[in-house]
């Protein structure tokens, strides 16, 4: 069972303030996108290797359906397939620059007017 992971192994750490760590959850914060979040959070959204093992043992190839490298998972979906690293991480990674830089302009009184990224 994945469901709670992130809670179980996450919030339990010593060092981790739980009630901060859910303000954000007990405070009604919780929409579609935020949900979709903690799902990828969990390591349950829809892999091929999330489905070969949770989902359907009919499934015997987990190979990435980009880069056709074992195994296709979040982590490797989010930051190692080969593939992905020359267009779209270059791009999200290019969009939060341009995030951090528009704020940055913003409160150094750069900018005479707000574009929005």
């Amino acid at each position: 069972m994945l469901h709670g992971k992130y809670a179980y192994y996450e919030l339990n750490r010593e060092e981790v303030d739980q009630d901060a760590s859910l303000t954000w959850l007990l405070d009604g914060f919780l929409n579609r996108e935020t949900e979709f979040f903690m799902a990828i959070q969990d390591g349950v959204i829809k892999t091929k290797n999330y489905q070969k093992y949770l989902e359907d043992s009919s499934v015997k190839d987990d190979r990435c359906r980009i880069c056709d490298k074992p195994v296709e998972t979040i982590e490797h979906k989010t930051s190692a397939c080969e593939k992905m690293v020359t267009e779209e991480y270059n791009e999200r990674h290019d969009t939060v620059a341009k995030i951090i830089q528009s704020a940055i302009a913003r409160k150094s009184k750069l900018l005479g007017d707000e574009t929005p990224y």
